[in-house]
């Protein structure tokens, strides 16, 4: 707060007759500087704002960027802040937040300015973000000034309150404020007693002062809240702020009248210390906002229902009444606005999807928002409409939860083409088996002839005879394994995916036990990181893992001390996954054609270096790309080689990204 009023500054005060209580009237409350902050790019508007704000006491500071505002802010405690919404470099809202986040400004009013085309979501926005008003240009001129005239008198009352609460003066307090009529300002006791009370107290609840003096504070709360002990947590809560364990905040509570009538109050508790920082008694500030929060209430779900007019857009409240209705939402189900607003939304779904529409409320009422939810909806004329479903909460500016909004994406048409391209890999898979069964059988009868012709005449036949007839039944072989490659190449990639945690050194241990078993006599250093899990289709992964372990098994093998090591690393790229990698002190390849590594039938080696068909990397890539994961290598020649790839991480246990190094020999 500014520092204002030692007596060696400014003489703010006059005595009594005949006490040694001090008290403030109107001349010395105009001594109290209350800097106005106004923030708008329009030179000419922030001339006007001045000439009309200006008056005794009162520091008109102007800023037309965000960042001159802030420097204000640095040197000054303003009593309001006027604020343009649309403006270079930092609109007002950005500025409001960054506003909100410094504790001297935290609390501080902010009217926001904006022009005619202010869209409801604006002033919402502005609201939320802690906006005390929300006002449309053209403004009128005594309506703006009037409205910060009340935030002056209320600066300069707290400075004034904070300087009499060091020197015990709850008296003078009472004085300063007891003429205020718009809010209810008064002093509850250490008792929880009320100790003092205004005008604008006595109109606002209906107790005189005669009445309401020396009764408790819990009064204006509802019996059930008192039975809560809601006033002694409210009370508390101040008293931490003032100690500095709590932030200070205003808060939202329903409160009783005299006459029993229930309203929405704005309360504002400050615990005031005496010289020793001890609390003396408790400042409240009470403001009806009950025309406030309907009006938010009203706009936040106008705001809610966004104008894609393409999709049915509607909204509900917590019983799962329909409460708005779009032309999307009439065009997709049938129903114009009159008949459907009013009905629950289980006349949009047949009787077996009901207990769904549940769930999806339980969800929204804690909070939770439900996305692209996949279901079956009912037209008026009682076909099935396949949609895709977005339901957010509908909340008011102090987060309570009104209700929700619906988005109905029509997905008929992928449905279809999905259901079409079952049908049609049902087909492919018919027809490649077809195909390698007709492949397969003339194969079989060249390799079976050759066979019989070498066995038969072998000796007979001249060496280059011999020599072809070896060509022919390696080439019939090398031929069966790419059909066999191949077909298990189009069957896995377009097997569905059973997503589940996958213990990746688990899945390593069994590939390269298989492995081991074909070359049991070959020694190969295996070393293993302690590899967190991942999110995968178990049988795929383990595919994954056994082509680039037998890819590195095979290009390592003109070592004499062959070692293979298998690790892993954050996906900086894409938060939330992990990159595995595995590196062999093989061959490696040029990495001018890394390219082609990938690529079916693509080879980088010699077949008469290297055994294979040039289908195992292919399918790696595959494979990692339906789990949305990436695969790239990177090696030199005969300095070896290294691939990754990225996967979806779960996070089941601690220690599961700690690296350690296993090593083991196959």
């Amino acid at each position: 707060m500014l520092t204002i009023m030692s007596e060696a500054s400014v003489n703010v005060s006059r005595k009594m007759p005949g006490s040694s209580v001090e008290m403030a009237d109107n001349s010395a409350l105009t001594q109290i500087p209350a800097p106005i902050l106004l923030v708008d790019d329009d030179p000419g508007i922030l001339i006007a704002m001045t000439a009309l704000l200006e008056g005794p006491g009162r520091i008109v500071l102007t800023a037309q960027t965000g960042q001159d505002a802030l420097r204000h802010l640095l040197r000054h405690d303003c009593a309001v802040i006027i604020l343009d919404v649309r403006m270079p470099q930092m609109d007002g809202f950005e500025l409001a937040a960054m506003i909100r986040k410094r504790d001297r400004s935290r609390f501080t009013p902010i009217i926001f300015l904006s022009g005619v085309d202010t869209m409801d979501a604006h002033v919402v926005q502005g609201l939320s973000s802690g906006a005390v008003d929300y006002l449309v240009k053209p403004v009128l001129p005594e309506i703006l000034r009037h409205k910060v005239d009340v935030f002056v008198e209320l600066f300069r009352l707290r400075e004034w309150a904070e300087f009499q609460a060091h020197r015990q003066g709850e008296e003078r307090f009472r004085l300063l404020v007891e003429g205020i009529e718009d809010y209810a300002i008064f002093l509850v006791d250490l008792d929880g007693k009320v100790a003092t009370w205004n005008s604008g107290a006595e109109r606002l609840t209906g107790y005189r002062s005669d009445e309401i003096l020396g009764r408790p504070y819990t009064c204006f709360y509802p019996p059930e809240e008192v039975v809560q002990r809601q006033p002694e947590s409210d009370l508390k809560r101040a008293m931490e702020a003032a100690a500095g364990q709590a932030a200070r905040t205003d808060m939202d509570r329903q409160m009783v009248k005299k006459s029993g009538a229930r309203f929405i109050a704005n309360v504002t508790i400050t615990a005031l210390q005496g010289e020793k920082a001890s609390v003396q008694a408790h400042a409240v500030v009470i403001r009806d906002v009950t025309e406030k929060k309907r009006a938010e209430q009203a706009t936040a779900r106008l705001a809610a229902i966004v104008t894609s007019s393409m999709d049915a857009i509607l909204s509900k409240n917590l019983d799962g009444t329909v409460m708005t209705w779009n032309n999307g939402a009439e065009r997709l189900f049938g129903y114009k606005a009159d008949e459907i607003i009013g009905q629950p939304v289980t006349r949009l779904m047949f009787p077996d999807r009901v207990e769904e529409e549940a769930q999806i409320l339980d969800r929204i009422r804690s909070g939770e928002r439900v996305e692209q939810h996949e279901t079956v909806r009912r037209h008026k004329s009682g076909r099935a409409i396949d949609v895709s479903l977005t339901v957010s909460p509908i909340m008011d500016a102090s987060g309570a939860i009104l209700g929700a909004s619906s988005i109905a994406h029509d997905i008929s048409e992928r449905k279809k083409t999905e259901r079409a391209l079952r049908e049609a890999n049902k087909e492919l898979e018919a027809f490649s088996y077809s195909v390698s069964h007709d492949l397969r059988a003339p194969l079989r009868s060249i390799n079976g002839f050759a066979k019989m012709l070498v066995e038969d005449f072998g000796p007979s036949l001249p060496q280059e005879a011999q020599r072809c007839l070896n060509v022919i039944q390696k080439g019939a072989c090398h031929m069966g394994e790419l059909i066999d490659d191949l077909l298990e190449f189009s069957r896995l990639s377009r097997s569905s995916l059973d997503l589940q945690a996958v213990d990746t050194r688990r899945v390593i241990r069994e590939a390269w036990l298989e492995l081991r078993r074909q070359d049991p006599d070959r020694s190969v250093d295996l070393i293993v990181g302690d590899l967190p899990p991942c999110l995968a289709d178990r049988r795929l992964v383990k595919q994954v893992w056994v082509n680039l372990l037998s890819n590195a098994w095979k290009y390592s093998r003109p070592r004499r001390e062959a070692r293979i090591e298998i690790g892993w690393q954050e996906d900086e790229q894409q938060p939330g996954n992990v990159v595995y990698w595995i590196r062999d002190n093989g061959v490696g390849f040029d990495q001018r054609y890394v390219n082609k590594l990938f690529g079916v039938f693509q080879r980088l080696h010699r077949a008469e270096d290297f055994e294979g068909t040039g289908v195992g990397l292919a399918l790696v890539h595959r494979l990692v790309q339906r789990h949305g994961g990436r695969v790239w290598a990177e090696g030199r020649l005969d300095e070896g080689a290294t691939f990754y790839f990225t996967l979806e991480r779960v996070h089941e246990q601690d220690h599961a990204g700690k690296h350690l190094s296993l090593a083991g020999r196959g």
